[in-house]
């Protein structure tokens, strides 16, 4: 007999709650830098995590690593070595204190579109293994619309775009939507808006984008929530240790709970499609979608 879901709208939904499970990729982007994507990352982790998500995180900021400066881990292996043979599954992974696990950009950028055979084999081998021992794959995306952002986008299941009130940060997160559906049907989309003094200034930021996506692009995109200004980020920078961690009863934390769950939702509402295929062939359609793209913001 299928258990119900939870009465209550601001409690986190687990994989379990449903009928059935399915592995999901959730690519997170932004379009600019500096409206706290990464941070929205690891917080969303955190609560997803204790609430019995398995979760991994895939630093998908290549070159830079972001993921590394905002948690207590010092990494063993990066992907760069995965992709080359030189390490095992359990050398790349990072166990974390909050109970998720982390994959490590390389030190130096290297473009998806690139890849050898042999590469994309090793990379849709290392997406079968994630799913073996998760239940969400989270790929924090690099600032800019580059084809390493498309192309991580094209491999995942949802979007989820952050933004923040700011002009420049509304048009770029429109630009990101506008580049991936140039070819192909997006997955659900989902936005967050951060950096907002309350609920209002959200949602109507919410509003005006969603009506020009609606309006040029053809897609409505998912409410899924807001976090206010975060007054401990520089400590939790500081101390590298996420905010809603560092101060579970703030008000920040009660709101990135409440924002959780909204996610969870969406990720877990089984009214919206979800396309399932074999890693080595999603791989290869994205990698071939790169192919064809027109050069993108970096």
């Amino acid at each position: 007999m299928p258990r119900v879901l939870p009465k209550s709208k601001t409690s986190v939904i687990t994989p379990e709650t449903l009928p059935s499970q399915a592995f999901q990729i959730l690519s997170i982007c932004s379009g600019k830098g500096g409206v706290g994507k990464t941070m929205t990352t690891v917080n969303l982790s955190v609560v997803l995590a204790k609430a019995g998500w398995r979760i991994t995180i895939l630093d998908g900021d290549l070159g830079l690593a972001s993921i590394n400066l905002m948690l207590p881990i010092s990494p063993r292996a990066h992907l760069g070595q995965w992709l080359a043979g030189k390490c095992r599954f359990l050398t790349l992974t990072n166990s974390t204190s909050y109970g998720f696990k982390t994959i490590s950009a390389p030190p130096l950028e290297f473009q998806l579109q690139n890849l050898t055979n042999l590469q994309q084999t090793r990379l849709a081998s290392l997406f079968n293994m994630i799913e073996n021992t998760s239940d969400l794959l989270i790929i924090d995306n690099g600032a800019g619309i580059s084809k390493n952002v498309m192309g991580w986008s094209h491999m995942s299941n949802r979007l989820l775009l952050v933004t923040t009130p700011d002009p420049t940060a509304m048009m770029s997160a429109y630009a990101t939507i506008k580049a991936y559906t140039t070819r192909l049907i997006p997955p659900s989309i989902g936005i967050i808006v951060n950096q907002v003094r309350n609920i209002d200034e959200a949602f109507d930021t919410y509003k005006r984008l969603n009506e020009a996506i609606i309006r040029y692009l053809g897609i409505d995109a998912n409410w899924l929530g807001y976090f206010t200004n975060c007054r401990d980020f520089r400590q939790a920078i500081k101390d590298r240790v996420p905010p809603v961690a560092l101060r579970p009863n703030s008000s920040f934390s009660r709101n990135v709970r409440k924002t959780t769950a909204h996610v969870s939702r969406w990720l877990l509402d089984e009214n919206i499609p979800m396309f399932r295929e074999k890693s080595n062939i999603r791989i290869k359609k994205a990698l071939s979608e790169l192919e064809r793209m027109d050069p993108v913001i970096q």
